[in-house]
């Protein structure tokens, strides 16, 4: 009976491990997928020779030569006809189950018959592998196979060299099996030193090792022939010899970030890294590597890549070693930590009381995992479908993930041309969703936003709301369309708004900015009134739920769309209302940068949206949202509230013809838009 309950909950934390991998995955790149994902297809479309070709699959990366993923793309664009990036995360995930079959596999040592008990001590193994913690890689097309492959080649390697004893067609098996760790992922050189050390104790014949030594000469080169440092990344030399505290917090928090608690995360993680570090020196001292060479050999695998995670990042801060797409390693390591213990004790009673505590610490984790990262996920899948749902409707905010947004528009728009991805989804994920309103109105939330009008969608964008008196975590807002005989609810995507928190002082309002779509299909004629509906959760206190009905309104009428305000607050723009001023307009690193103020008189600055236009001398607009700045001095010569009236705008040159342009300003307030013609102009001559 313990053994079908056993795998009956191993058989269950695979199952809710897969659904939410299902649920959460999504066709849209991400971070890295724009450049080692869609302009490497574009690029393979447009070689038409071999050589080109070949160069192209093993050019570097940032600082890593990408096959695998590389061969997966390639795979998944020819029997598709279309790249898609929920199956580059379902194979990652599929190695990831891979690595977990090794683990099960070298966790029994009777490899012959597998009984209840050596079920049971499968599930913890189980708890802390399949944890959602590890969910920016593994919801990441190019990274869940670059980073979880490179971990299955590995284990692949160890098992095939490692297990029993030695032949010619292990060997070669095994050489392969490197060659992929190696070309999926840097640190998969590791398997190199690590399986030569292990030779040598294992006392392998002579041929083996000289023939290990050859292979590891070549790879290296191969590896290594052109290779060129990423310039965005902190040098290693420098970091070991001048910030070696950086580099020693960075190594225990990376060793110790196992555990889901957001409050004192560092502090717990250093705690738990340095308690890993003792423990692991201690095994060490009981002669791990005689008693136990298979799992010596992971341990120091996983240690050796931490330790070179840590002095490859470091210089970003330690802080950088909480980041989520490296937990893998840390929760990989306290299972063969757990595995290397339970093989030391000898009594079967203590046995069985040791893995019962180990199952109850990792379910306790593993829940907690689902408990604190649910909205993170559900986050990270909203940001993507907003900001390929923008880029299709041409709106000026793309939000795509990539910190570059003009490379990923340009990206992905040259793949959509190409045909190597044509993913262009419906708007079901934006559709009306039902959340209960108080039918009165709590009118203690502050807001400001517009309205833009696209072919299919309605678009609030850069717009900000929060409940008077309270910080925003934890906030979740929703725009509300009622009439009198509908009320239609929409979820926004929340973005970060630091100019709010400068202005409105008090809390942290930075997660107050928000961005909405509303379907246009989901609008039956009629007139709504605007609601902003925000819902606080607090944990172990009673949430909270404000609702205030605005003076917008959206009026449908066939397909034609208008959003008038209150008469009662309605702003009339009249000549000499505004003040304005550009500081400067130069080009800095082929960035033109543009910077300025601008006010309305009487009015607040923070209430004002503000665009700024380049007019070309053919007439063509290009449209930038500038970042504000904050201008005290402004409200100090003016006498008003205009700190915010101050913007920057940064506009690559590539975007930009060689002609003149002239600077206009647009003004936003409520509905009402004006266009300032500030007279001044540039000349680019690139």
């Amino acid at each position: 009976m313990r053994k079908v309950i056993s795998q009956g909950i191993l058989l269950l934390i695979i199952a809710v491990f897969g659904i939410q991998i299902f649920y959460y995955a999504v066709n849209i790149p991400f971070g890295d997928d724009f450049d080692a994902v869609l302009n490497f297809l574009n690029e393979w479309i447009v070689s038409d020779n071999f050589t080109q070709r070949l160069a192209l699959l093993f050019s570097q990366h940032n600082e890593h030569k990408i096959l695998l993923v590389r061969l997966f793309v390639l795979i998944d664009y020819y029997l598709f006809g279309s790249v898609n990036f929920v199956h580059l995360i379902l194979i990652g995930n599929l190695f990831l189950l891979g690595s977990i079959a090794i683990i099960f596999r070298i966790a029994n040592s009777n490899e012959t018959q597998w009984n209840a008990f050596d079920w049971m001590v499968l599930i913890p193994i189980a708890f802390f592998v399949l944890s959602i913690q590890s969910h920016e890689t593994l919801l990441w097309g190019m990274a869940s196979i670059q980073n979880i492959g490179v971990i299955f080649f590995t284990f692949l390697t160890f098992f095939v060299l490692l297990k029993g004893p030695l032949n010619s067609y292990r060997f070669i098996v095994g050489m392969f099996s490197a060659f992929i760790a190696i070309y999926s992922s840097g640190n998969g050189f590791l398997c190199l030193p690590v399986i030569m050390v292990m030779f040598i104790f294992r006392k392998e014949k002579l041929n083996y090792n000289l023939l290990w030594i050859l292979f590891s000469i070549v790879v290296l080169y191969s590896y290594f022939h052109n290779y060129h440092s990423h310039p965005g990344h902190p040098d290693p030399k420098y970091t070991l010899f001048n910030e070696p505290d950086k580099l020693i917090a960075h190594l225990f928090i990376l060793l110790g970030n196992s555990w889901a608690i957001y409050k004192y995360e560092m502090l717990i993680s250093i705690v738990v890294g340095v308690v890993v570090l003792l423990l692991t020196f201690y095994l060490i001292s009981r002669n791990t590597i005689a008693k136990q060479p298979l799992k010596f050999a992971y341990l120091s695998f996983l240690f050796l890549s931490c330790c070179v995670t840590s002095l490859s990042r470091a210089g970003f801060g330690a802080d950088q070693a909480l980041s989520l797409r490296y937990r893998i390693y840390s929760l990989l390591i306290l299972v063969f930590l757990y595995l290397v213990i339970f093989e030391f004790i000898n009594d079967d009673r203590r046995k069985f009381r040791f893995v019962i505590v180990v199952i109850a610490v990792s379910f306790i984790n593993h829940f907690v995992s689902i408990w604190n990262f649910q909205g993170s996920m559900r986050d990270h899948k909203r940001k993507l479908m907003h900001g390929l749902a923008a880029f299709n409707e041409n709106n000026r905010y793309f939000y795509l993930s990539y910190p570059e947004e003009s490379r990923a528009r340009m990206i992905l728009t040259n793949s959509y041309q190409l045909g190597v991805y044509n993913y262009k989804p419906g708007y079901l994920e934006f559709a009306s969703k039902k959340v209960k309103v108080d039918p009165a109105p709590t009118d203690n939330i502050d807001y400001d936003f517009g309205f833009e009008d696209y072919d299919d969608l309605i678009i609030i964008d850069n717009g900000w709301a929060y409940i008077d008196g309270f910080n925003t975590e934890n906030n979740q807002t929703y725009i509300v369309l009622k009439s009198d005989s509908l009320e239609l609810t929409f979820d926004t995507y929340w973005h970060v708004r630091p100019d709010v928190t400068a202005a409105k002082g008090g809390h942290n309002l930075d997660r107050s900015g928000l961005t909405c779509l509303i379907p246009k299909s989901q609008i039956p004629d009629g007139k709504y009134r605007i609601g902003v509906l925000i819902k606080k959760s607090r944990r172990l206190r009673s949430d909270i739920q404000a609702f205030e009905l605005t003076n917008k309104f959206v009026v449908r009428s066939g397909d034609n769309f208008q959003f008038p305000v209150d008469a009662l607050n309605e702003i009339q723009f009249t000549s000499g209302e505004s003040s304005h001023y550009i500081d400067s307009k130069v080009v800095v690193n082929d960035t033109l940068e543009i910077r300025g103020w601008v006010v309305i008189r009487g009015t607040t600055s923070d209430k004002i949206r503000k665009e700024l236009n380049l007019v070309s001398t053919t007439g063509e607009v290009m449209k930038v949202a500038p970042r504000i700045e904050s201008r005290p001095d402004v409200s100090n010569a003016l006498v008003g509230s205009y700190s915010g009236s101050g913007f920057v705008a940064k506009i690559p040159i590539a975007l930009l013809n060689d002609q003149e342009y002239e600077i206009d300003l647009l003004l936003e307030y409520f509905s009402e838009k004006r266009i300032i013609k500030t007279g001044d102009r540039i000349l680019l001559n690139k």
